[in-house]
């Protein structure tokens, strides 16, 4: 009993309980349609239904390639209450290397995500070693579409049927330093990366949260933290500025994920001035920090950041990446910082943008930010 009480949930178990609080909400929303959060547990079961009939043993690797979108999430989640470990194809890989996860992983089932990756989920499904099924989310010539299948197969209870150590994620590495190297997630550490994230990055009560990079990586740790707090996921298919700005003001996002690059496409986009971006607390970077957005709204063309609790007091730098600021600390220190250039060895130079490289404080007027 004691180890019962000590023990996460497994992911899935923690999913379908979010989903369960607030039946009657939107889960997920995409330029056209949505889904609600009884919907998306319909969905999982459904997918599950299919799944757990494949006959494949628990462990089985299955290998996804997709834009942002709410179907694929769903398959996720059911194939791991299926005991089933996933693995999510980098949309922007080279086929060489989606063809080496997938056999480096030995997945046994791959979902496309046709309407996406049509043709090179039809090479994969071609070349991959090891595959014994392929579904598509949408119609292709090859595979098996798993919607109209789920649609067929009619309603199925979700339920599951994993143990906090099976395997819930293989996550592959960038590959900076050689071949992609896949580490190894079980179900006892994924269930605790939304307990850490609700704990350290300040989401809002009612998240309103903007996908843009992909949810098959850093961007998919903040989906179900969002849908524990009963907000909606608000998905983006790519990284359009315009679309991204009038989003966030039509949607009044509150949250969202960027990397460096986006946020100096949008700082130099032009409707950036007119769009209203005053619902907008938090945004993260790729870099596993939140920041307050207030500089993102300031019209007189001065980037602003509050320091929020991610940066903790004795951070050696701000982790802004815009035009020198005013660093804000959530303990009460206002101040002018100081910045100096970034040294020739940054790497900025290399990035395409017409904006010069971002200032890197050296002190602060009060000397306590340095």
């Amino acid at each position: 009993m004691g180890g019962l009480l000590n023990t996460f949930p497994t992911v899935g178990a923690q999913t379908l309980r979010a989903l369960a609080r607030y039946p009657d909400r939107i889960a997920f929303s995409w330029p056209g349609g949505s889904l609600s959060y009884s919907g998306a547990t319909d969905m999982i079961g459904r997918f599950q239904n299919i799944l757990m009939n494949l006959g494949a043993q628990p462990g089985t690797r299955v290998a996804l390639l997709t834009a942002n979108r709410a179907e694929t999430w769903c398959v996720g989640v059911a194939a791991q209450l299926s005991r089933f470990g996933i693995s999510w194809l980098h949309p922007l890989g080279s086929l060489d290397d989606q063809i080496d996860q997938i056999e480096d992983c030995g997945a046994e089932i791959l979902v496309i995500d046709a309407n996406n990756f049509l043709q090179r989920g039809g090479e994969l499904a071609t070349r991959a070693q090891g595959l014994r099924h392929v579904f598509t989310l949408g119609r292709a010539g090859y595979g098996i579409d798993l919607l109209t299948a789920a649609e067929s197969g009619g309603t199925a209870t979700a339920r599951d049927f994993a143990n906090a150590d099976d395997i819930a994620v293989l996550n592959y590495t960038g590959g900076t330093t050689g071949k992609s190297k896949g580490a190894l997630r079980y179900h006892r550490e994924v269930a605790g990366f939304a307990n850490a994230i609700l704990a350290d990055f300040e989401i809002p009560d009612t998240p309103r949260y903007l996908t843009v990079a992909p949810i098959s990586h850093v961007a998919g740790t903040k989906v179900l933290p969002a849908l524990i707090r009963g907000g909606t996921v608000h998905m983006l298919k790519g990284f359009d500025p315009e679309a991204v700005l009038h989003t966030i003001e039509r949607e009044k996002i509150n949250f969202t994920l960027f990397v460096p690059t986006m946020v100096y496409v949008l700082l130099d986009h032009p409707a950036m001035a007119r769009t209203d971006l005053s619902s907008l607390i938090w945004y993260c970077t790729a870099r596993r920090r939140c920041h307050r957005a207030g500089w993102l709204k300031a019209s007189n063309g001065s980037a602003r950041c509050s320091r929020s609790s991610m940066a903790r007091p004795n951070a050696t730098r701000s982790r802004c990446y815009a035009r020198p600021i005013t660093i804000q600390n959530s303990r009460s220190c206002s101040c002018r910082a100081v910045f100096r250039s970034p040294p020739a060895t940054s790497g900025f130079s290399t990035m395409t943008t017409t904006r010069s490289p971002p200032a890197i404080p050296a002190k602060s007027a009060c000397g306590r930010h340095t």
